[in-house]
């Protein structure tokens, strides 16, 4: 392969970085194993999420209540029932980080 400048280029391949055996298996011979620490492999778990999660389902909460009992639009309890799924959902998401976080300390 020709560059621009007229030199010819070698092609040059860099080690792949996998993480379990069966992908050493699969990347061929030209692979380098890489362990992950557990704080950058997916799903690690921090309590700052929890954290979040909690003031996001304290807010939906509160727009429930805000929508049922102080908007004066005509439309408040399909907008507060709208509010009330999105707090249930985001109370699972909580009680389910919650429980990880008790499970592991």
């Amino acid at each position: 392969m020709r560059s621009r400048s007229g030199r010819t280029a070698q092609a040059t391949t860099a080690p792949l970085l996998v993480d379990t055996a069966d992908e050493v298996a699969l990347a061929g011979s030209h692979t380098t194993r890489v362990r992950k620490s557990p704080a950058t492999r997916l799903g690690a778990f921090s309590s700052s999420g929890v954290l979040m999660t909690g003031m996001v389902t304290l807010g939906c909460w509160g727009m429930m209540i805000f929508f049922f009992f102080l908007y004066p639009d005509p439309n408040h309890v399909l907008f507060g029932c709208f509010a009330a799924f999105m707090a249930l959902i985001w109370s699972y998401s909580l009680s389910v980080r919650v429980r990880k976080l008790l499970r592991r300390t």
